[in-house]
């Protein structure tokens, strides 16, 4: 679901977080081959730049934000589902969970079912995990 309030368009994930895109407004640009075409514009921090700027907004974008922030709100309910089960969380990395466990508390077969236990809003998604147990972290 989107929606615009107060010079800012929303995007409602399925956890019931938003995504929100600052100063969204149409213009009218041309293309490559010459075409007048509207699109949405947006205002944000350019992650290279780091500084605030105009960006286009378009299908593909949209898609990758909301493909990645619904993946960070499932990994943010199983870290919370690990620590709750005695796996103390040490780090992330992009997509993996890294924690600890003695060796006589824990599986890595019950670490991934933990994992994987998927909140209500997520009822019927497709979702597995694998990993490794070791002394050490390594990628």
């Amino acid at each position: 679901m989107f929606g615009v309030e107060d010079g800012w368009m929303w995007c409602q994930l399925p956890s019931g977080r938003r995504l929100w895109y600052a100063n969204p407004r149409l213009v009218e640009r041309e293309t490559p081959w010459g075409a007048l075409r509207t699109s949405v514009k947006c205002d944000g921090v350019n992650s290279v730049t780091k500084k605030f700027e105009s960006f286009d907004l378009y299908g593909g974008l949209l898609a990758e934000n909301i493909v990645q922030a619904v993946s960070r709100d499932l990994m943010a309910s199983a870290m919370l589902r690990l620590e709750d089960a005695g796996y103390p969380i040490i780090m992330t990395v992009h997509d993996e969970v890294v924690a600890e466990s003695s060796v006589e508390n824990g599986t890595l077969a019950e670490f991934t079912d933990i994992l994987c236990k998927l909140p209500s809003w997520a009822k019927g998604l497709p979702l597995t995990a694998e990993g490794w147990s070791g002394q050490r972290y390594r990628k």
